[in-house]
């Protein structure tokens, strides 16, 4: 239960870090979606801090070095955005979707680059960082407290006081809801929306370092934060893009999250897993062998028709139940070559019953609860009603 606590604290902390950077880019009006590369970059610079700072530097110089570290990289790299969003009115979609993969590119080559330098037979993209690690974590009996924790407490403070209490936090939302009446009363627009971006590019970097420390003493960036980026633009959209809400939403997919790593230490979650996969093997193997049976009764429901269409002569209604519309036409198609050419074909839906129907040209027959769907050659240009 305590392992429970920890992961899903520390996953609700990198939620609540990088979905408040997500908050305060969309309050300025500029769309944040390259999260993900910031969480990158900024886990990259941390990363590397913790790799170069002596591990006899004091606790407290480490903490803050990787925390300044981080911040400023996420900053530096969310100028991307800025510059290309704000300055060159770029596509703020394809904007993100570029920085995200950039990011994992540009972190993967960086660490590899610094490991074939320190060793050309090394070209891992894995940075190591288990010995500063420890600087960063505090046990408090079997609870391992990280020091992000608090610093998610304190971003989460910081955001709402600076949203709703000063004069910059309600500048910063009246030039993402109408930036035309911002301007008119003499705010700078660029200028705030500049200063959104890089507070979210802070946040993000800062969530990126969070998320790499959860329980690993290195990282491989070639596979990035799995996904990290968007599930905490998911969480700031689930919480409304305020800042209670977004820490209720992170704390709700931290839990879920953390459940994912730990569930083996609930005897009946194990149980239930197990028997999850044993409901989901028999439910495939039932739709496989429905799939099965309907595939072979639309082939005998298509030799039905058109044995009917070569030796009735077209005397007689044909109506017979089908499970895909498109053996309609391959019907027709058959029906063709068997020498049917000659009739009419309609088709017809009654109370979700697809019926097809034939009749001779020579024979109509109507009918005031059937409604023609669908009419072959030689068909009346107005809707008429068929059995």
């Amino acid at each position: 239960m305590i392992l429970l606590l920890q992961y899903t604290l520390i996953f609700a902390s990198v939620l609540i870090l990088v979905a408040l950077g997500g908050c305060f880019a969309e309050h300025s009006g500029v769309i944040n979606l390259g999260l993900e590369g910031i969480m990158i970059m900024g886990a990259l610079g941390g990363a590397l801090t913790m790799r170069y700072v002596p591990n006899t530097a004091p606790a407290i110089v480490m903490l803050l070095a990787v925390i300044v570290v981080s911040a400023l990289v996420g900053m530096v790299y969310s100028c991307l955005l800025a510059v290309a969003s704000i300055n060159f009115k770029a596509d703020q979609t394809l904007v993100g979707t570029a920085l995200n993969l950039l990011g994992t590119a540009g972190a993967t080559v960086i660490v590899k680059a610094i490991n074939t330098a320190a060793n050309p037979d090394d070209v891992s993209s894995i940075v190591q960082y288990g010995g500063a690690k420890s600087a960063l974590l505090v046990s408090i009996g079997s609870f391992e407290f990280n020091w992000f924790m608090l610093v998610a407490f304190i971003a989460l403070v910081f955001a709402y006081v600076t949203l709703y209490k000063t004069r910059f936090g309600l500048r910063l939302m009246a030039c993402g809801e109408h930036p035309q009446a911002a301007a008119s009363v003499g705010i700078n627009v660029y200028k705030m929306r500049w200063a959104g971006v890089l507070i979210s590019g802070m946040l993000g970097g800062l969530g990126g370092i969070c998320y790499i420390l959860a329980g690993v003493s290195e990282w491989r960036f070639e596979n990035g934060v799995a996904g990290f980026g968007f599930l905490a633009l998911a969480v700031m959209i689930f919480g409304q893009w305020k800042p209670g809400r977004i820490a209720l939403a992170a704390l709700l997919f931290g839990l879920f999250r953390a459940l994912s790593n730990v569930y083996f230490g609930f005897g009946f979650l194990i149980e239930a897993h197990g028997d999850i996969e044993r409901a989901v093997f028999q439910v495939r193997e039932r739709v496989r062998c429905v799939n099965d049976l309907g595939r072979h009764e639309r082939q005998h429901v298509a030799v039905q028709i058109i044995h009917e269409l070569s030796v009735l002569g077209g005397r007689e209604l044909v109506g017979v139940e089908l499970v895909d519309a498109c053996i309609i036409e391959q019907v027709a198609r058959l029906a063709e070559i068997f020498g049917c050419d000659g009739r009419e074909f309609a088709y017809a839906r009654i109370h979700g019953i697809e019926l097809f129907a034939r009749r001779h040209a020579g024979l109509r027959v109507e009918h005031h609860f059937f409604r023609q769907f669908k009419v072959g050659k030689a068909a009346d240009a107005h809707h008429e009603e068929f059995l």
